[in-house]
């Protein structure tokens, strides 16, 4: 493993299994969360193509990710900043 600075925080890896169980327990039940290649990892979830009976796709973002503008003109959304806004 790595060696890490002094400002990142430690990284304990998951299993699948264990992260199961944890999800099972109800301790992540308003998190918004994903288990990346056995990561623990912020996510945001984005809801499109709204209709009489929910929105017909989903995607999810982690903080890698830039999230596509669906206007014309208007920049797309680098998600690393907006959880660093979120942080604060």
């Amino acid at each position: 493993m790595a060696a890490q600075t002094a400002t990142e925080p430690p990284v304990y890896r998951l299993g699948v299994d264990a992260y199961n169980r944890i999800v099972a327990s109800g301790a992540l039940e308003d998190e918004r969360v994903e288990l990346l290649e056995g990561v623990l990892a912020r996510t945001i979830e984005v809801h499109t193509e709204p209709g009489a009976d929910g929105y017909g796709r989903s995607e999810t973002y982690d903080r890698e990710s830039v999230l596509p503008s669906p206007l014309a003109g208007v920049e797309d959304l680098d998600v690393a900043a907006l959880f660093a806004a979120i942080e604060r």
